[in-house]
């Protein structure tokens, strides 16, 4: 008989598999990062879909990948606030300036949210050193 942790083991497995299997994100265009190639990997990295990042949902874990977003676009300098709410769907910039402090406090607070937002900066970063 399969229990309920049965079940949980193999979804998580499957999830890893698939992980494995799915193609990486798209190679940036031109050797230039922009903000949808942030909004795509940290879709990726996160499990949520690119939909789920610039929609309107305000739970807890679409705003953790929405504020990496914010952070990685301004650390890296790719766009304006402005452009930046334009990709995560038509938030105005006081909005981004706001996930970004909240930002910067999850890094502080939260070793995963810190650990994702320098996995992605030192992908972009050796991106611009090539």
């Amino acid at each position: 008989m399969i229990g309920a942790s049965d079940i949980a083991v193999r979804a998580a497995l499957n999830l890893m598999v698939g992980r494995i299997a799915a193609s990486a994100p798209r190679p940036f265009v031109g050797g230039r990062v922009r903000v949808g190639d942030i909004v795509d990997d940290v879709a990726w990295h996160t499990g949520l879909k690119r939909a789920d990042i610039i929609g309107p949902g305000r739970d807890q874990r679409h705003f953790r990948a929405r504020a990496a977003v914010c952070w990685l676009a301004l650390d890296l300098k790719v766009a304006s606030l402005t452009q930046i709410g334009a990709v995560l769907g038509g938030r105005d910039h006081s909005t981004i300036l706001s996930a970004r402090r909240r930002a910067d406090d999850m890094r502080a607070r939260d070793p995963a949210f810190l650990m994702l937002t320098e996995r992605l900066r030192e992908r972009y970063r050796g991106l611009k050193e090539n």
